[in-house]
């Protein structure tokens, strides 16, 4: 990021993320002052609590059928090639992020997951990732997108109320969106991204 900025001409900006990389951009802003802002496309401040409730959270969210998407990917990793298992799994995956338990019945998925994440050693880099970001040391204001219908919506609020800098974060429901709020719903998201940098 320095050296884009840099390249840019660019002396403070806005750092835009999803939730994956949250702790990453966050670790990245605790560090400079050239970092003006955070936004969080996905709603979820990185700690240890959140990462332990994630599982679950995504197991309610996907159902029955995107744990047997799941479930399916991770077992048969000996029986069929890495691609068929990628959409496997990333439907699994979208269908609770997403907030659609019907997703991709009658679609044949195209998309690309790492098989990074069906491996628990990815989970325990991130975890320790996690771990390591102290919020306190956040001095910039950070916006967080949440849909109403993401795994975590519930959680979040709590979370924030925890926060001993909660002021410096504000938290913006998307309708109608789950956890990638700028994909499923981008006008709603765009426009709170613009009322947020004004």
């Amino acid at each position: 990021m320095d050296a884009l900025a840099k390249a840019a001409g660019v002396k403070r900006y806005t750092l835009f993320t999803d939730a994956a990389g949250s702790a990453y951009a966050l670790r990245h802003a605790a560090a400079r002052k050239s970092v003006r802002r955070v936004v969080v496309d996905g709603g979820w401040l990185p700690s240890k609590s959140a990462f332990r409730a994630l599982p679950e959270q995504m197991s309610t969210a996907m159902g029955e059928l995107g744990l047997a998407d799941w479930t399916w990917a991770k077992q048969s990793q000996w029986r069929v090639g890495p691609r068929m298992r990628r959409k496997i799994a990333l439907r699994g995956v979208l269908r609770g992020v997403l907030g659609i338990k019907p997703l991709g019945l009658r679609v044949r998925l195209s998309g690309v997951l790492s098989d990074d994440a069906l491996e628990s050693t990815v989970f325990q880099r991130v975890q320790t990732t996690i771990a390591s970001v102290q919020l306190n040391r956040v001095k910039q204001p950070i916006l967080l997108l949440m849909g109403e219908k993401a795994p975590w919506a519930k959680t979040v609020p709590k979370q924030l109320k925890a926060l001993p800098s909660k002021r410096r974060v504000q938290l913006v429901t998307i309708p109608r969106a789950g956890g990638m709020p700028l994909l499923e719903q981008p006008l709603a998201t765009i426009e709170a991204i613009r009322a947020f940098v004004r």
